[in-house]
């Protein structure tokens, strides 16, 4: 097993066996509807800190209906629209990575009890795709709350001092335009309970496609895609980087409970184009 001559930043995929076979032959890796995963918070996490927020944001006033009125129209009337139509639309895709390749939480939770593997990412090609965004997650909830408050500045509450409310006579479009900034936010954020993950996400947004825009990158992405998991239909994209597959895969770690013999594991990774490739042994003793 070669090591790697130069050290780069990777990013970690953990997934079963089953799962690696796919991504390796098929030279693709998986963007998931974000609403469909373990959290049940994803990508609407910040929801939970508008009341907070709010409350914070709107103590200047000093008229109370007003106050009110800021109050109904951000806690209930964002939820009600949320909740009731918007989390139907077309939201960002995800794929979901970690800073490291030996964590004993992520082998237990996505590498089938630590019977898979984790693959060693460099996504540097990826962030030359103009859809595609690399992020690493923020679990700081102090700083999440912050993210927060700027989505509504953005929204174009710089001071609640300052806007008539009365002046927002379309509430229905107001909303979803509120919620397009928080959504914006949300997406870099998550439960602390998760930090252990040290989670990095490539994210990607079919919605903001244009036939008219050139890529950088050669990269392809596949038309939607949907997969029956537990009775539960989930839409996906598949991201096929086989153009550049020796720059993107560069290593493997195994889980402390596979199977797999390196001998068939090295000839499956050079009948599909990885040579040299460096295989490592989880240093995890569960089982």
């Amino acid at each position: 097993m070669k090591i790697r001559e130069h050290e780069e930043k990777l990013y970690y995929h953990y997934c079963s066996v089953n799962t690696f076979v796919k991504i390796i032959e098929n030279s693709t890796i998986r963007a998931s509807n974000p609403f469909k995963m373990n959290d049940t918070q994803e990508f609407k996490w910040l929801f939970k800190f508008i009341p907070e927020v709010i409350e914070s944001y709107v103590s200047v006033l000093t008229d109370e209906k007003q106050k009110e009125q800021y109050k109904y129209f951000y806690i209930e009337t964002l939820t009600e629209i949320y909740e009731g139509y918007y989390s139907e639309q077309v939201n960002p895709y995800i794929a979901c990575f970690s800073e490291e390749g030996d964590i004993l939480s992520q082998w237990r939770s996505y590498a089938d009890n630590s019977r898979g593997v984790a693959i060693g990412f460099s996504l540097e090609e990826f962030k030359k795709h103009q859809l595609i965004e690399i992020i690493n997650i923020n679990y700081d909830l102090k700083q999440q709350k912050e993210l927060l408050l700027q989505a509504l500045i953005d929204f174009g509450l710089e001071d609640p001092t300052n806007l008539n409310f009365d002046r927002m006579k379309h509430v229905f479009t107001a909303a979803t335009i509120a919620i397009e900034h928080i959504l914006d936010k949300s997406i870099y954020c998550k439960n602390p309970a998760f930090s252990e993950e040290k989670e990095v996400r490539l994210v990607y947004n079919p919605e903001k496609y244009s036939p008219f825009n050139q890529e950088q990158s050669q990269l392809i992405v596949s038309d939607i895609q949907f997969r029956n998991d537990n009775e539960k239909l989930i839409s996906y994209y598949d991201i096929n980087f086989s153009e550049f597959k020796k720059e993107v895969v560069k290593e493997i770690y195994i889980g402390s409970n596979s199977k797999l013999n390196d001998r068939d594991l090295t000839l499956f990774l050079e009948k599909n184009g990885y040579y040299n490739l460096e295989i490592k042994s989880s240093a995890s003793t569960y089982r």
